[in-house]
Protein backbone atom coordinates (compact mmCIF):
# COMPACT_ATOMS: atom_id res chain seq x y z
CA UNK A 1 0.00 0.00 0.00
CA UNK A 2 1.36 3.34 -1.00
CA UNK A 3 -1.36 5.82 -0.09
CA UNK A 4 -3.21 6.85 3.05
CA UNK A 5 -6.51 6.08 1.31
CA UNK A 6 -5.41 2.48 0.63
CA UNK A 7 -4.43 1.99 4.27
CA UNK A 8 -7.72 3.43 5.56
CA UNK A 9 -9.72 1.25 3.17
CA UNK A 10 -7.86 -2.00 3.93
CA UNK A 11 -7.03 -1.78 7.66
CA UNK A 12 -9.54 -3.09 10.20
CA UNK A 13 -9.10 -3.13 13.99
CA UNK A 14 -10.07 -6.41 15.67
CA UNK A 15 -11.76 -6.97 19.01
CA UNK A 16 -9.01 -7.84 21.49
CA UNK A 17 -8.74 -8.26 25.27
CA UNK A 18 -6.86 -6.38 28.00
CA UNK A 19 -4.98 -3.54 26.25
CA UNK A 20 -4.03 -5.76 23.29
CA UNK A 21 -3.97 -3.94 19.93
CA UNK A 22 -4.89 -6.13 16.95
CA UNK A 23 -5.66 -5.28 13.35
CA UNK A 24 -5.92 -6.91 9.95
CA UNK A 25 -4.69 -5.62 6.62
CA UNK A 26 -6.28 -6.79 3.36
CA UNK A 27 -3.29 -7.36 1.09
CA UNK A 28 -5.16 -8.94 -1.80
CA UNK A 29 -7.14 -5.73 -2.34
CA UNK A 30 -3.96 -3.98 -3.49
CA UNK A 31 -2.47 -6.86 -5.46
CA UNK A 32 -0.36 -8.44 -2.71
CA UNK A 33 0.16 -12.20 -2.99
CA UNK A 34 -0.89 -12.54 0.67
CA UNK A 35 -4.66 -12.17 1.06
CA UNK A 36 -4.64 -10.99 4.67
CA UNK A 37 -2.21 -10.00 7.41
CA UNK A 38 -3.01 -9.83 11.13
CA UNK A 39 -0.79 -7.85 13.52
CA UNK A 40 -1.20 -8.29 17.29
CA UNK A 41 0.65 -6.34 20.01
CA UNK A 42 0.36 -7.74 23.56
CA UNK A 43 1.73 -5.36 26.24
CA UNK A 44 0.55 -7.55 29.14
CA UNK A 45 2.63 -9.67 31.53
CA UNK A 46 0.53 -12.72 30.57
CA UNK A 47 -0.30 -14.40 27.27
CA UNK A 48 -3.53 -13.23 25.63
CA UNK A 49 -5.87 -15.05 23.22
CA UNK A 50 -7.12 -13.16 20.18
CA UNK A 51 -9.81 -14.38 17.78
CA UNK A 52 -8.66 -14.22 14.17
CA UNK A 53 -10.94 -12.55 11.59
CA UNK A 54 -11.31 -15.79 9.64
CA UNK A 55 -10.76 -19.40 10.67
CA UNK A 56 -8.41 -21.36 8.46
CA UNK A 57 -4.74 -21.95 7.75
CA UNK A 58 -2.55 -19.11 9.05
CA UNK A 59 1.22 -18.72 8.82
CA UNK A 60 3.14 -16.93 11.57
CA UNK A 61 5.97 -14.70 10.26
CA UNK A 62 6.69 -12.70 13.45
CA UNK A 63 6.50 -14.11 16.96
CA UNK A 64 8.32 -12.56 19.91
CA UNK A 65 12.00 -12.21 19.01
CA UNK A 66 11.68 -14.17 15.74
CA UNK A 67 10.88 -12.09 12.67
CA UNK A 68 11.43 -12.09 8.94
CA UNK A 69 9.82 -13.00 5.66
CA UNK A 70 10.07 -16.76 6.20
CA UNK A 71 7.22 -18.66 7.83
CA UNK A 72 7.97 -19.63 11.45
CA UNK A 73 5.02 -22.01 11.71
CA UNK A 74 1.61 -22.69 10.17
CA UNK A 75 -1.60 -24.11 11.58
CA UNK A 76 -5.33 -24.20 11.00
CA UNK A 77 -6.85 -22.02 13.70
CA UNK A 78 -9.55 -19.52 14.61
CA UNK A 79 -7.68 -17.87 17.49
CA UNK A 80 -4.09 -17.44 18.60
CA UNK A 81 -2.32 -17.03 21.94
CA UNK A 82 0.17 -14.15 21.91
CA UNK A 83 3.09 -14.33 24.33
CA UNK A 84 3.49 -11.68 27.04
CA UNK A 85 4.95 -8.33 25.96
CA UNK A 86 5.37 -9.35 22.35
CA UNK A 87 4.10 -8.88 18.83
CA UNK A 88 2.81 -11.53 16.44
CA UNK A 89 2.21 -11.18 12.69
CA UNK A 90 0.25 -13.79 10.78
CA UNK A 91 -0.59 -14.12 7.11
CA UNK A 92 -3.25 -16.06 5.26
Amino acid sequence: MTTEAQVIKNLKFLTAPNDVVAYSIAGKAVGDKVASFVVIHNPNATAQKVKLPKAGKWSIVVSGDKAGTSVISSATMSEVSVAPQSTMVLQQ
